[in-house]
């Protein structure tokens, strides 16, 4: 059933009669059939109370005409329909014919099209020989009200589309493409509607076809408006129940000249712009959308470059939002002068607002506003960093291997000493004017060593201020003897370009890798960057106190950003590594504050690892019931438990010459003493290689939150022997938990029931037995505040008897 006809309506409601009175009713779908061709008559898939005609082709295209009242040659008529398709792949034409039985491509005259792959739907408009692009990447499965003013004396197709189910008065402000040529143009008059939908297993749907033989008519013939004061009732009906407190309780309230979102923007505006009036930045970039439409700044400051689009946050696509154009607020090296929020490029140097506003260096900050005119050092190609790379080179790439940007103010772009001139990234050392490194990486090879401090040709780099080693920048190891140049230059004192001058060989026991104290070890504050740890997110690495009696700090990691946040630490900048044929043994302590984590821990033969593969020798922590889990070649193998609120003493026994790992705990729930895991899979004690790499050395501790669950593990004491299978203890052992937790009060609080008990802390969780003979079971309803307190919800309790435990998880 379709709703009462508008413009009967609108005209005794008094609105100014050419918006309305003229258009005509074609064919709203609800008096039969009157197309020809193979379409049928559906329900709507929005609104079930609607029928629409459908259009499918299941195998080969489908067609579909209906006569139009004809508009004559000479003459401009505004032809109004809604169309939408199926959520797939679509090619959906819809538009005017001069002839009387319409069959071919050839047959339309003014028309446009639903068409695109799946993501990537555009409503296109026919434009002589071509189409031209509308409207980019819209969601087919949406009504499109669409305005086609079809000029039958200059034979051009202007159209215009809003999307989305509002009915504003008018299209005001919407999408649109003016002067499109009709495809064959004709002297005869318009006189058919022809629909073809050229895309296999889609379904094309149209509904409310009307004419207006007047002229160009952008008014909507669906609006409604009960209280004639030009505010569609549907509108004004977001308005009243946006704020349930308001006095703003019926449609007499909502006045077209009122502001209810204060955004500088009328509610009659919003309503012709199709912009929300209850949300006062519809596209969130901050710039209000009252100023967006008058091209001002939030302080009513005209910037100069014309209204932007409020449901865009940035509108020209350059990687800067309207509001800090419009501002000026980035251009801190130029008097915050604001630039186009509608121009990609303001000065148009041939680079993009984002990336000069980014090059902000105070003296060699690009301009946005100056294309070289004023100062020829802001042209494209000049060089306000002075490092032999013109500014547009900086920005595209040019002249670096890969097209790597570097910074255009800054000579050089990542601080290693090398200037952005000289690193071209071909991967090897060719003399100080091109050295092969990344401009972009600070230590191009890993090795621990800036690139400026590597220099085969032994020469200085002003600026740097050490002296530079011969070593190559481009190779970790220069020498191939299997120490890091690092190493060697910072620990062993031998020459890292000489493989005759080697570090002593490594020795049998545990070496300290890691205890979370000293110097730059602060509870509370990232430990990224400190004794060599390296955090993609430093906030995901935090020291920590111990949590069950304090006084010893702890390391954390916490899954934040991604992906994965990868946390590892040198073990080769320090003298270790597991060679190929050696067998080492890696120790830490283990401890998980709560159910459900997911947490790596293991080495890794790359220097920069990323990401799972990058772990040869791997353990995991994972599951509701914080199972341990050992990588076993390509499969995970389930070997224990973890539990909660409980250290853990862990030895890894890593053996680079079988590509074997074998795994002992203490303190696993229900076990005492040393206990070796068991390979499910095999029945032995041994675990494959992740990849199993046969000659490389494993040089990393490697560290990792699989998955985003924002449930942190607990890690300290970490040792290494890199020669020997060493299930002796480094480290003494961590506190217990309290035990026996005593229940100290139960009470009710509104319906639910708490339980408190002491001593309290992590680790422990609630289970009930109804008759003290059946086993008591956790409650899974229950939640804890992780100090004290259970909370049983209302919905878990029964009228029968229970009895309640606190213990320890396992």
């Amino acid at each position: 059933m379709k709703k009462t006809l508008p413009s009967l309506f609108l005209l005794t409601a008094g609105l100014p009669a050419p918006l309305f009175a003229q258009w005509t009713l074609v064919d709203d779908m609800e008096s039969g059939n009157k197309w020809t061709g193979t379409g049928t008559l559906v329900t709507d898939p929005a609104e079930e109370t609607n029928q629409v005609y459908s259009l499918a082709n299941t195998t080969a295209l489908a067609e579909a005409y209906q006569a139009l009242p004809a508009i004559a040659e000479g003459t401009t008529a505004t032809l109004f329909f809604r169309i939408r398709a199926s959520a797939t792949a679509v090619d959906f034409a819809w538009g005017s014919s001069d002839l009387a039985v319409p069959a071919d491509w050839g047959h339309y005259e003014g028309y446009g099209r639903l068409q695109g792959a799946v993501g990537d739907v555009d409503i296109d408009v026919r434009n002589a020989g071509a189409f031209s692009e509308v409207v980019d990447n819209t969601n087919p499965a949406e009504w499109h009200s669409i305005w086609l003013v079809l000029n039958n004396a200059a034979d051009t197709t202007d159209i215009y589309i809003r999307r989305g189910t509002n009915l504003p008065a008018s299209f005001a402000g919407s999408i649109s493409s003016t002067g499109n040529p009709f495809r064959n143009g004709t002297t005869d008059p318009l006189i058919n509607f022809f629909i073809r939908n050229n895309s296999g297993g889609s379904t094309g749907y149209i509904d409310d076809i009307y004419l207006d033989l007047s002229g160009q008519n952008l008014g909507h013939p669906l609006f409604l408006d009960s209280d004639g004061d030009n505010l569609s009732d549907e509108f004004e009906q977001v308005i009243i129940d946006a704020d349930p407190e308001d006095d703003i309780t019926s449609l007499e309230d909502v006045l077209p000249g009122d502001d209810f979102d204060n955004d500088g923007s009328t509610n009659e505006a919003e309503q012709q712009n199709g912009t929300d009036a209850t949300n006062p930045d519809n596209d969130g970039d901050g710039l209000l959308d009252g100023p967006e439409l008058a091209g001002t700044d939030n302080e009513g400051n005209s910037h100069g470059f014309g209204p932007t689009n409020p449901f865009a946050a940035d509108s020209d696509g350059d990687g800067v939002n309207d509001n800090n154009e419009a501002s000026g607020a980035l251009n801190t090296a130029f008097a915050n002068a604001p630039t186009n929020p509608n121009a990609a490029d303001t000065d148009g140097d041939q680079i993009p607002d984002g990336y000069e506003l980014a090059n902000n260096t105070p003296g060699t900050a690009l301009d946005p506003n100056d294309d070289g005119t004023t100062d020829p050092e802001q042209a494209f190609n000049g060089d306000v960093d002075g490092d032999g790379r013109t500014n547009d080179d900086e920005y595209t790439g040019n002249g670096v291997t890969g097209a790597i940007q570097t910074r255009a103010d800054l000579a050089d772009t990542d601080g290693d000493g090398l200037g952005d001139g000289a690193e071209d990234n071909v991967g090897s050392w060719d003399s100080l004017a091109f050295t092969g490194t990344n401009p972009i990486l600070p230590d191009t090879d890993g090795d621990g060593l800036l690139d400026g401090q590597e220099n085969p040709d032994l020469a200085s780099f002003p600026g740097l201020g050490v002296l530079p080693t011969n070593s190559n920048p481009n190779f970790a190891d220069t020498d191939l003897d299997g120490w890091l140049d690092s190493y060697e230059v910072n620990g062993a004192g031998t020459d890292p370009a000489s493989s005759g001058d080697t570090p002593p060989a490594q020795t049998a026991g545990f070496v300290k890798i890691e205890d979370f104290e000293g110097e730059g070890m602060v509870i509370g504050e990232s430990f990224a960057g400190i004794n060599g740890w390296i955090a993609s997110v430093p906030e995901s690495a935090l020291v920590l106190e111990e949590p069950i009696a304090g006084g010893d700090q702890i390391g954390q990691q916490l899954f934040v950003g991604g992906p994965h946040a990868p946390l590892y630490k040198s073990l080769a900048q320090l003298g270790l590594q597991l060679a190929e044929g050696s067998k080492g043994t890696l120790f830490f302590q283990l401890y998980s504050p709560t159910t459900g984590v997911n947490h790596s821990v293991g080495l890794s033969d790359e220097l920069t690892p990323v990401t799972y593969p990058s772990y040869e020798s791997q353990l995991i922590i994972r599951g509701d019931t914080n199972e341990l889990v050992v990588r076993d070649g390509d499969a995970f193998r389930l070997a224990d438990a973890h539990p909660v609120g409980r250290w853990m003493n862990v030895w890894m026994v890593i053996d680079n010459e079988t590509d074997l790992t074998e795994v002992y705990v203490e303190s696993p729930a229900g076990k005492t003493g040393v206990v070796p895991l068991v390979n499910p899979e095999t029945s032995t004690t041994t675990f494959g290689f992740r990849n199993g790499a046969a000659t490389n050395p494993l040089t990393t501790l490697y560290l990792q939150e699989n998955v985003p669950l924002d449930r942190p593990a607990y890690i300290d004491n970490i040792y290494f022997d890199p020669i020997a299978e060493n299930l002796t203890k480094p480290a003494a052992d961590k506190p217990l938990p309290a035990a026996n937790p005593e229940i100290t009060a139960i009470f009710f609080d509104g319906a639910d029931l708490k339980i408190a008990f002491s001593p309290g802390g992590p680790g422990y969780v609630l289970s009930s037995s109804d008759d003290l003979v059946t086993p008591f079971a956790a409650v899974a309803e229950a939640t804890y505040d992780g100090t004290d307190t259970f909370t049983v919800p209302a919905s878990a309790l029964t009228e029968d008897k229970d009895f309640f435990r606190v213990e320890e998880s396992q």
